[in-house]
């Protein structure tokens, strides 16, 4: 149940899953999920800083729902020593927001009237592989997924990705047992950039008296390119020791980390600059 400004949103949710078990150590879960929410993130798909806002529902926005199909097969090795997973979704999602084409933020103005509505889908794999046991242990999950949005008032009714739909994404961590009190560990992440809007053309017109300076900006798709792709290494060591102090037993552990350990200069936002002629 949400209220606000006198208008209140309440709905049913409901969640159903099932497992069937193949054997002692797999087995084939499936899902069914239908969510709400009240709160509506509006990203800019412009290529200048990341300006994402958020919004609550309101009486002409309403909340943001969606219902999630899922089934994985899940399987362990070597008694339940390492554990895996396949598992393939579909989500439809409904009363999605965006600001509507030229539309500016300002202060003091009423939401609603500068932003339109639209539904999306996202659906995909993911793969999972977990060692538990040993010196060595960590996992590795890989996502392929593709998420789409589709709004009438936009990209000429076409659909479009979303800011954030991530084509790849990819995880590694594992740690190792150097000795008794030393643990090493490292995380590694890949995944792809982020879709933003580039124009294909630029109008100049003289003394027009705009905030845009004489510069209009032709586009032909929202979310047409993408940033390079995202990845780092993060590399860590803990020292864990167990004393006393007063008689009472204390664990302490040091914890040395190294974050981005090649200095990958992964790209934040873009801005483009105008050759003179």
């Amino acid at each position: 149940v949400f209220t606000i400004s006198g208008k209140t949103y309440s709905f049913v949710e409901p969640r159903i899953t099932a497992k069937l078990s193949a054997g002692s150590d797999a087995s084939i879960k499936a899902s069914y999920t239908k969510m709400n929410q009240f709160l509506h993130l509006i990203p800019n798909s412009t290529a200048g800083l990341p300006t994402d806002i958020w919004i609550p529902s309101s009486n002409k926005t309403k909340p943001q729902s969606s219902t999630q199909y899922a089934v994985g097969y899940f399987r362990n090795f070597k008694d339940n020593a390492i554990e895996t997973s396949v598992e393939i979704y579909y989500k439809n999602m409904d009363n999605q927001v965006l600001f509507g084409e030229g539309k500016q933020l300002k202060i003091n103005v009423n939401l609603d009237s500068l932003i339109v509505y639209g539904n999306g889908k996202s659906y995909g794999a993911e793969f999972f592989v977990k060692k538990n046991t040993g010196q060595l242990t960590g996992w590795i999950s890989y996502t392929l997924s593709k998420t789409t949005q589709n709004f009438k008032d936009l990209n000429f009714g076409k659909e479009f990705p979303f800011k954030y739909d991530r084509r790849h994404v990819l995880s590694v961590t594992a740690s190792y047992q150097l000795t008794k009190r030393w643990i090493v560990s490292s995380v590694f992440f890949f995944f792809t950039g982020g879709a933003y809007t580039v124009p294909s053309g630029r109008i100049s017109t003289l003394n027009s008296g705009t905030i845009f300076e004489g510069n209009y900006y032709v586009y032909e798709g929202r979310n047409n390119y993408r940033l390079r792709s995202y990845h780092r290494l993060d590399l860590s060591a803990a020292h864990k020791k167990i004393t006393k102090i007063f008689k009472k037993r204390l664990e302490r552990e040091w914890v040395f980390g190294l974050y981005n350990t090649y200095s990958r200069l992964n790209p934040y936002f873009i801005y483009f600059e105008i050759d003179a002629l």
